[in-house]
């Protein structure tokens, strides 16, 4: 008993006897079949695709991205200058009709795995900075509404010490013209005249004081008292 072993020549060579001698013209034969296929190039096409895909990924870091996307590259480019170069180059004979064209399919398409690569290596990082930079805008839009809206209450909070609250309230519900007067009849009207010195050192803008509404608070308390005292 034994057993043939047969193995799958890289190139065949035929001879032909003629009146000059004899000539040998040496072709590739046809791939084994797991590496035959229509279109072996369609696999370059995919890993393509999923570069693109990962791109998509706006919620991963620039690193994690360049880092895929370098491995499947490099994966992509081992199997088309190994794994598919018989099936590639078969496929450029069946297409081109000649085996010595200037640069097989093998190596057209891990540059182009190269390219792509490179180049979306290179929109994620413009991505990711215009993705902080959006971040960043918007986080002192918010920090300046914050200020808007502190201000909208200490200036209330002035109005109310220096009107009277149904006066404060006439202007500050509603939209009024700056000409626009306001005037009540009163059949006794009494007039006070009150000065708080050292306020302005009194008044500071802490954390204690809540930025300084609590000393707002307190001008108001004294001024109700002595609203109430006349």
């Amino acid at each position: 008993d034994y057993e043939n072993t047969w193995t799958w020549p890289n190139t065949v060579s035929f001879g032909v006897v003629g009146g000059n001698g004899t000539n040998f013209t040496t072709v590739r034969p046809f791939p084994p079949a797991r590496l035959t296929h229509n279109f072996p190039q369609y696999l370059t096409y995919f890993a393509v695709l999923e570069l693109i895909g990962l791109t998509v990924l706006t919620h991963l870091s620039h690193l994690i991205k360049f880092f895929l996307t370098l491995v499947i590259a490099v994966i992509q480019g081992f199997i088309n200058l190994n794994l598919l170069q018989d099936s590639l180059d078969y496929y450029d004979d069946r297409t081109y009709g000649a085996s010595d064209h200037d640069m097989s399919h093998s190596i057209t398409l891990t540059v182009i795995v190269v390219v792509v690569a490179v180049c979306l290596i290179l929109i994620n990082r413009q991505l990711e900075v215009t993705s902080r930079r959006l971040f960043l805008w918007q986080k002192e839009v918010e920090e300046q509404r914050e200020m808007v809206a502190d201000m909208r209450l200490k200036n209330e909070a002035l109005v109310y010490n220096i009107l009277p609250p149904h006066v404060a309230k006439h202007f500050l519900g509603q939209s009024k013209k700056d000409e626009e007067l306001y005037s009540k009849s009163y059949e006794a009207v009494g007039v006070l005249f009150a000065a708080m010195p050292n306020f302005s050192d009194f008044y500071t803008e802490d954390s204690v004081n809540n930025q300084g509404l609590e000393c707002l608070r307190f001008l108001n308390e004294v001024i109700s008292d002595y609203d109430a005292v006349s």
